[in-house]
């Protein structure tokens, strides 16, 4: 992740550095804001909708490895699924939080070097600029999806 990001984060910067302008970065508000309405719609509706989505969607995925699930797979899947239903809004959060800081760091005009590495810091360690909390989160989400992976 580390390499790709790094790999990745010149390029992007070079293009980024050019967005800078006050319009540019408020039409890339514009369009985060407009984003966001979505995904904060899709939180809103009823646990049990976004439940058979979230777990149809795990199983779908695990399946393309794995073929067919059986009942103990299934039922592992469920869990997890029930059992994190609520992340999504903790994510959505905090993905505000980092578009702001992202948006507030770009209309302050940086050069490519200084956008390249808040792209690497942001990706890799958000923690460190917005909601220090959101580490052990991520951590823990890892971790029970890695136990769902093994089990």
């Amino acid at each position: 992740m580390e390499g790709t990001v790094g790999g990745a984060a010149p390029y992007a910067a070079k293009i980024l550095v050019r967005q800078t302008a006050a319009d540019n970065v408020k039409h890339l508000s514009k369009k985060m804001m407009e984003r966001s309405k979505e995904q904060k719609q899709n939180l809103s509706r009823s646990i049990k909708k976004r439940l058979k989505e979230r777990t149809g969607r795990i199983k779908k995925n695990i399946e393309r490895f794995l073929g067919d699930l059986n009942q103990v797979q299934d039922d592992l899947i469920d869990r997890y699924a029930k059992n994190t239903i609520n992340d999504g809004q903790k994510r959505f959060i905090n993905r505000n939080l980092r578009q702001k800081a992202f948006l507030t760091f770009l209309s302050g005009r940086p050069n490519e070097i200084a956008l390249e590495k808040f792209i690497v810091q942001m990706i890799l360690r958000p923690h460190e600029i917005v909601d220090p909390s959101f580490k052990d989160f991520s951590s823990n989400r890892i971790d029970q999806f890695s136990i769902l992976l093994a089990k």
